[in-house]
């Protein structure tokens, strides 16, 4: 029965060990990383039309809300 429950633990540990031994990954990662941003400045972004209707909607919704609700009471 020990035979099998070590030969069971040890099985499961096979994956972790990959895991700890992953210095490919993270030299493929660097590499994308600096290729990716090769080139490409660091700007804000601007919002559309869009955008700002959106922030004009959700702001008039946050402030009209609690106006409406005000006058509703709960039923008993």
């Amino acid at each position: 029965m020990k035979p099998l429950l070590i030969a069971l633990l040890s099985l499961t540990t096979l994956p972790a060990a990959a895991c700890l031994n992953d210095r490919q990954t993270i030299l493929a990662e660097n590499e994308f990383k600096s290729s990716y941003l090769k080139g490409k400045e660091e700007s804000r972004p601007i919002l559309t039309v869009g955008g700002w209707l959106a922030i004009g909607i959700g702001g008039a919704l946050l402030i009209t809300t609690p106006l409406l609700l005000r006058g509703t009471r709960p039923r008993k």
